[in-house]
């Protein structure tokens, strides 16, 4: 009778800093589409509660942050070559536009928080290690 050797495949775990990035921009994803639905006027129970003003230009930018937070989502998790300038970017315009102007504490608050706390992670050494940008090399000529 003869032993069989399993080999075990070699696995790469996804460092807990691209997670926790991919995670906060998931946040970011939900967060932009119930902004998106409050600006957009559809009457629904959750959405009404806000009781944002019916702003069609408003509601296509919570859209299209919706879509980079999502690129950033994926980008972070699967550990693509331009998630962190992307993620930094993203995570960027959407601290900038949550503070300037400033809507109180209840409307800004928490996605600046959110977006804060994943700037700090990107830029922290394990932020910089997890999503490690890889340049082409572009040659000499």
């Amino acid at each position: 009778m003869s032993q069989t050797t399993w080999k075990r495949r070699p696995t790469t775990a996804r460092p807990p800093a691209a997670t926790a990035v991919g995670v906060l921009a998931a946040l970011g994803v939900i967060g932009a589409i119930f902004m998106a639905l409050a600006h957009s006027g559809l009457d629904l129970p959750l959405v009404s509660a806000l009781g944002a003003p019916r702003i069609v230009p408003v509601a296509l930018g919570f859209a299209v942050g919706a879509v980079l937070f999502g690129a950033v989502a994926w980008a972070a998790l699967t550990q693509a070559s331009w998630a962190w300038p992307f993620a930094v970017a993203t995570n960027g315009i959407a601290f900038a536009s949550s503070v300037m102007p400033w809507r109180g504490i209840d409307r800004s608050g928490l996605p600046a928080l959110v977006t804060l706390v994943a700037l700090a992670l990107l830029a922290s050494r394990n932020g910089r290690e997890a999503l490690p940008y890889r340049r082409r090399d572009r040659g000499a000529g």
